[in-house]
């Protein structure tokens, strides 16, 4: 796998990233209980690497998402973690919903979704990363395990929802 040149796959990331959004919020309120979403940001770049990233809303996030995606990638890099999930900290708005996967260079790239509820934008993350880098879903989990990157526990959760949205991903 060569190094990834971000605006190359934007269409990629937003197609995956709206097909997601639009899933989770079509789910019954028996399944999904949440408040109504109106959108999500999503922000994948490669710290360092000036001008190697892109951000698009989908849908109509709140100026707090849109905030928040950045801010959660710029703490998963201050912290040098795997996953903003590894400093998770309502007090202080740190919340999970960035990931990160070691490229072959060493450069990191870090995906960074805000506007659902937390486990939520950690998942879309992980699909969004699988997708953008042509990896299966499991290569884009233990990478971050690998690195201690905690992911969310709803993805291992036989009958939960967002177990049946990364088996279907883990399918195609």
């Amino acid at each position: 796998m060569k190094d990834i040149i971000l605006p190359e796959v934007r269409h990629i990331a937003k197609t995956i990233g709206t097909e997601i959004f639009h899933g989770l919020i079509m789910l019954p309120q028996t399944i999904r209980k949440d408040k109504e979403r109106t959108g999500i940001q999503v922000l994948l770049r490669v710290p360092l690497d000036i001008g190697n990233l892109i951000t698009f809303p989908v849908g109509k996030p709140s100026e707090r998402a849109q905030f928040l995606a950045s801010k959660k990638s710029i703490t998963t890099e201050l912290y040098a973690d795997a996953t903003s999930q590894n400093h998770e900290d309502y007090t202080k708005e740190m919340y999970p919903g960035c990931v990160t996967f070691s490229l072959p260079s060493g450069k990191l790239l870090h995906c960074s979704i805000s506007g659902l509820l937390a486990p939520e934008d950690a998942t879309c993350a992980i699909i969004i990363i699988s997708r953008v880098l042509n990896i299966k879903i499991l290569e884009a989990i233990n990478d971050i395990t690998m690195r201690k990157g905690k992911i969310p526990h709803e993805i291992f959760q036989e009958n939960h929802y967002l177990k049946k949205l990364i088996d279907t991903y883990r399918k195609q």
